[in-house]
């Protein structure tokens, strides 16, 4: 979430700029950093370059959440009955 905080800070001071990269992508660069007490320095805590539809794509998976869990042990278990018997769901066919 370090990234996002960054971004947030970065739009919130006016320290971030839309540019298209050498493919005609668009790119969004920013920093952020603080103002040192004597103000004539500024401390750089954050910089970066990101494709304008990788930050798209990233917000829409936060925004949609956690999607379904899956019980592992359920699926290992599944697995190995699998290899066993050759069929699926556990159930190995009587032997002959």
């Amino acid at each position: 979430m370090s990234l996002f905080y960054h971004i947030r800070n970065a739009l919130a001071h006016g320290r971030f700029a839309f540019k298209t990269d050498s493919l005609e992508r668009f790119v969004f660069i920013f920093e952020d950093g603080t103002v040192a007490s004597d103000c004539k320095k500024f401390n750089l805590t954050a910089r970066g370059v990101i494709r304008l539809n990788s930050l798209i794509l990233a917000i829409d998976t936060i925004q949609k959440g956690p999607g379904k869990t899956v019980d592992i042990k359920e699926k290992i278990l599944a697995a190995g009955s699998v290899q066993r018997c050759g069929v699926r769901g556990g159930a190995c066919p009587a032997s002959a």
